[in-house]
C-alpha cells in the first residue's frame, strides 16, 4: 500500500510544478501538462474507488506517509488524503 501512495502522491506533486523552458516549447509543455493531468485524473480515481472499498486496517501501516504529506498542495489529493486519515482513525479509536 505505501508503494501505490507513493505514486499516487508524487503525481499530484509533479503536477503542481510548472515545466521549466528547457522541456521545449510552450505548446510541447501544454502539451505534457495536459497529459499528465488526465493520466492523474484516471490514478485519483482509481485511488478514489479503492479507498471504498479497501478495508482502514490496509491504510494503518501508511498512516505516517499520510500524515508526512496532509499538506498535499493538490486540492483532490488534499481531500483524499483527509478521507482515508479519518478513515483509519475512526476504526482504530473504538479498540
Amino acid at each position: 500500500m505505501p508503494r501505490l501512495l507513493n505514486v499516487w502522491l508524487g503525481r499530484g506533486d509533479e503536477l503542481m510544478k510548472p515545466l521549466d523552458a528547457v522541456y521545449g516549447i510552450e505548446k510541447f509543455r501544454e502539451h505534457i501538462y495536459k497529459e499528465r493531468t488526465k493520466h492523474f485524473k484516471g490514478l485519483h480515481n482509481s485511488t478514489e474507488r479503492y479507498v471504498g472499498k479497501l478495508g482502514a486496517w490496509m491504510f494503518f501501516t501508511a498512516l505516517p506517509q499520510l500524515m508526512s504529506r496532509i499538506i498535499h498542495p493538490h486540492e483532490r489529493v488534499y481531500a483524499q488524503i483527509q478521507n482515508i486519515i479519518v478513515k483509519v482513525v475512526i476504526t482504530v479509536i473504538p479498540q
